[in-house]
């Protein structure tokens, strides 16, 4: 039996009978769990019903007071988001690209003056 069942259980064409045509006396019993109670109603001819109680032998402890929380740490006061190494490479790229394009730019304007 389980929750799918809904604890259900059938038992269907059982012989009424034994071989020696004696009447069968069908019963139920129910195995002691600790912490639980059982009570057995009912007869083979109605169906039997069986109830299982819980009864907990401790009760739960309340539980204890949280601490309070900690202060969070500070964090850094400057977060770096970027790389600022190529900032400056990047600057005299641009530099020797202008210088070399003014260079370019002077050398044909006097190959056109000539």
């Amino acid at each position: 039996m389980s929750d799918t069942n809904e604890w259900i259980a059938v038992f269907d064409n059982l012989p009424a009978y034994d071989g020696d045509l004696q009447k069968i006396s069908y019963t139920v019993s129910e195995v002691a769990v600790a912490d639980y109670s059982t009570s057995i109603t009912g007869d083979a001819e109605t169906g039997f019903i069986v109830k299982n109680r819980h009864n907990p032998s401790e009760k739960p402890s309340k539980p204890g007071k949280p601490e309070k929380p900690g202060k969070p740490d500070k964090p850094d006061k400057k977060v770096k988001t970027g790389d600022e190494t190529g900032i400056l490479l990047y600057t005299l790229i641009l530099c020797c690209t202008a210088s070399a394009l003014a260079a370019l730019l002077i050398r044909r304007k006097k190959r056109n003056n000539r």
